[in-house]
């Protein structure tokens, strides 16, 4: 399928390579950032945004997140991101963690599985445009990999290395160059958990 253009934003393909990764890879890595941080500056907590720059080390794309948890209104976050660089967010996801929800990697895999398969109302909106009608090509299933977590991470497991898998429906833009209101939202569990979040983003 070719790269879809919805308000002069364009999306990867899920069946490319973009930055030489998969979708998967960067499933993965997007994990073990978000993961790494401590809670106390994790973006996934943050209401503002002035978390959005905890370990942001990649030259070509910047990670947005969701809420870790259903909240009854949508934190609005306020980031500037370098001009060509790409966003890569989820718009509703889970991962599965051993041995919390498995043991064995098809115990995991299975178990992220039947979260996703449940999913109801997916959004996407960039500067009051809605983008996508169709999610499905954009969900992203993970092999098992592995996370080191640190003391006071938002798992709130113990610290060390953890082995998970994932599931949820993602997004990759390519480069982007003017700035934009971009609001996402997810259900899953029969909608019992409902999360969003809006970003107006500052292309500098």
């Amino acid at each position: 399928m070719d790269r879809v253009l919805f308000q002069k934003l364009k999306l990867f393909p899920t069946n490319s390579r973009p930055y030489g990764l998969t979708y998967e890879q960067w499933t993965a890595k997007w994990w073990t950032w978000l993961l790494k941080v401590p809670k106390n500056k994790s973006p996934v907590c943050d209401e503002s945004g002035e978390n959005a720059y905890s370990d942001q080390d990649d030259p070509n794309v910047f990670f947005l997140c969701q809420t870790f948890n259903q909240s009854t209104s949508n934190p609005s976050r306020r980031v500037v991101v370098q001009r060509g660089k790409s966003l890569f967010l989820p718009l509703i996801n889970w991962i599965s963690i051993a041995p919390e929800d498995g043991i064995t990697d098809d115990d995991l895999i299975l178990k992220a599985r039947s979260k996703m398969n449940s999913i109801g109302d997916l959004r996407i909106i960039v500067n009051g445009n809605q983008i996508l009608k169709d999610f499905s090509e954009y969900r992203v299933q993970t092999s098992p990999f592995y996370v080191n977590l640190p003391k006071h991470n938002i798992l709130g497991l113990n610290c060390g290395t953890k082995k998970l898998a994932s599931d949820g429906f993602w997004i990759l833009t390519e480069s982007i160059v003017r700035s934009l209101c971009l609001k996402t939202f997810g259900s899953c569990s029969a909608g019992l958990t409902k999360i969003g979040v809006d970003y107006e983003i500052t292309v500098t």
